[in-house]
C-alpha cells in the first residue's frame, strides 16, 4: 500500500537547514560533529535526504550539494 508523503514547508526546513539557494527546493546544514569532521545534510520539500561528511566544511558541503543535483537531475531525465 502507498502512503502519501505531504509536501514540507520552506519555512519549516529552514529552522533545521539554514542554507537555502544552492539547489532549487533543497535545504542544507553543514556542522562540525567531532573536530575537524563536518557532517553536511541537505533535505528537499518532499522529504528526501543526502549526506556526506569530510574533514573540510566546504568539501563535504559542495559533495552534499552536487548529490542533491544528481536527484534532480535523475528526475528530470525520466
Amino acid at each position: 500500500m502507498k502512503s502519501y508523503i505531504a509536501k514540507k514547508s520552506p519555512d519549516a526546513l529552514l529552522r533545521d537547514y539554514p542554507i537555502q539557494g544552492k539547489v532549487d527546493g533543497w535545504f542544507f546544514r553543514c556542522r562540525e560533529e567531532s573536530p575537524c569532521q563536518f557532517v553536511a545534510v541537505g533535505e528537499d520539500l518532499w522529504g528526501r535526504k543526502v549526506c556526506s561528511d569530510n574533514i573540510d566544511y566546504d568539501a563535504a558541503l559542495t559533495d552534499c550539494i552536487n548529490q542533491a543535483n544528481e536527484i534532480l537531475n535523475r528526475e528530470q531525465g525520466s
